[in-house]
């Protein structure tokens, strides 16, 4: 029996050549933003079904083309500004194919000596732009910024908790934080309440006094205290909590202090560094290079201040890793394996070593800035629109604003928020979704891409008033919506 439909690598280039041209094109910014299945081609992919016999690959490859991979919210297009948008470098791109066709098996130092060569150095780097010493800071790459702050949670458990105190244990985070901070103390076993809600400011920022206060509370009542989760660019808002103040707290009773930083470390790299203050005092750090360092799905790491811990949390052994593990390596030729979670993953730095190594880092800093840039320009154009409120002010490269005529009931400028979303995916020209802050329906903003223009945000804000407008004339048209 023959397997070459299975391993005939001959066929690539050809196949290459053909698409590659077709899907490249797909990248153009006069593209839309968004695309999503009509009926007739749902049901076709459906219907798709395996079979004994296999298919022409230039027939299934016409499918995915057409069918999958134009139809989606392109969440690097300039223009996405809805969740925290990737925008993806090329570069990246490039690497990626790199890696599935040589397919390294990155968690073995000896088995893929280059990338973790160029992983290790990559990560140093990272930990020093956060202002860690990079000889004694360590991390690795992981798929995204949930399986990050999962493991920061386990070694915040393995250093600040006994066992036996397990039930007793407390975390503390505003409702701010990522959803992943609640999903990552319940796969510990932790329960709900043993997360402490601490208060935030007006501008959603945690507010120190009120965790000092809590911290005392939950010790006075016989609770364990032992960790902090502090947020470095918020979801909803952008925002920074005030890192220098909450260190000062952990020291104070000793805590492991962990830092959100998926969305907002990249700011380290950018001129806007002071933002980040107090970052280099914390014990972890969650860093997402797929969200604001321009690379595809999925880069992300958890730098830690003491590389050494991560041996202590995540070491195990078996006699079929015997033959490669080596008890005088250094910590950088440690084997991936013994530091973090995964026995299996990718060679994901790579893509980034690379983009950092072609584009240099004065680029990636302007590249940056100009996410800042940009959001401030388009607040600006929100400044005194009558109707138009700004709900919470730039940060990062994130805004929040609410359509709010006079007069009006909440329940019926809530649901106008989410009218206005819809009519405007709609279009496929940009796109941009609901989410909600002190109870209100906002409509968010997060525009980090550099090839993002004032002209495009001119053009988004100009069709937004417009549609805000004719809401205010004819209201009738969601007066009978469904969750009103």
């Amino acid at each position: 029996m023959s397997f070459d439909t299975l391993f005939n690598w001959n066929d690539m280039p050809d196949l290459l050549e053909k698409y590659l041209p077709i899907w490249l094109n797909e990248k153009t910014v006069d593209k839309p933003s968004v695309a999503n299945l009509n009926n007739e081609e749902r049901e076709r992919l459906k219907n798709l079904s395996f079979q004994d016999q296999g298919k022409d690959p230039n027939e299934i490859l016409d499918i995915m083309s057409n069918d999958v991979y134009k139809k989606l919210w392109k969440i690097d297009h300039p223009r996405n500004m809805a969740f925290v948008p990737s925008p993806v470098s090329p570069l990246s791109s490039i690497v990626e194919i790199c890696n599935s066709i040589f397919n390294p098996y990155a968690a073995g130092y000896e088995n893929s000596e280059g990338t973790n060569i160029l992983e290790n150095k990559t990560i140093r780097f990272l930990a020093g732009a956060l202002g860690y010493d990079e000889e004694q800071a360590g991390g690795f790459s992981t798929s995204g910024g949930s399986m990050a702050n999962f493991s920061a949670f386990i070694l915040a458990r393995d250093q600040k908790l006994k066992q036996e105190d397990f039930a007793k244990a407390r975390i503390y985070a505003t409702d701010q934080a990522h959803s992943s901070i609640a999903k990552a103390a319940r796969l510990l076993g932790f329960l709900p309440q043993q997360i402490t809600k601490v208060d935030t400011d007006d501008d959603f920022k945690m507010i120190p006094a009120d965790l000092r206060h809590k911290i005392l509370a939950d010790k006075e009542n016989g609770f364990c205290p032992f960790l902090i989760v502090a947020t470095a660019g918020t979801t909803n808002t952008g925002v920074v909590d005030p890192l220098s103040e909450i260190a000062d707290i952990r020291d104070e009773f000793n805590l492991w202090l962990h830092v959100d930083g998926a969305y907002g470390a990249s700011a380290a790299l950018s001129s806007y560094r002071s933002i980040l203050s107090g970052i280099e005092r914390t014990d972890s750090v969650t860093w997402d290079a797929h969200k604001w360092l321009f690379q595809t799905l999925s880069c992300s790491f958890l730098i830690v201040r003491d590389g050494k811990l991560l041996h202590n949390s995540f070491h195990s052994s078996a006699e079929y890793l015997e033959a490669v593990e080596d008890d005088n390596a250094t910590f950088a030729e440690t084997n991936g394996w013994d530091i973090s979670i995964e026995m299996t993953r990718p060679a994901r730095t790579m893509k980034l070593w690379f983009t950092f190594q072609v584009a240099g880092m004065e680029t990636i800093q302007k590249a940056l800035d100009h996410g800042f840039e940009s959001i401030v320009y388009l607040a600006k154009l929100f400044e005194n629109k009558k109707d138009w409120r700004i709900v919470s002010e730039p940060h990062m490269s994130t805004l929040n604003v609410r359509f709010e005529p006079e007069g009006w009931s909440k329940e019926m400028t809530d649901a106008a928020q989410v009218y206005l979303c819809d009519e405007n995916l709609k279009t496929g020209f940009a796109t941009y979704i609901t989410t909600k802050l002190l109870g209100d329906k906002v409509i968010r903003f997060c525009a980090p891409h550099p090839d993002l223009t004032k002209a495009d945000l001119e053009k988004i804000t100009t069709d937004l008033f417009e549609r805000g407008a004719e809401l205010k004339v004819n209201p009738d048209i969601i007066s009978n919506q469904e969750d009103l």
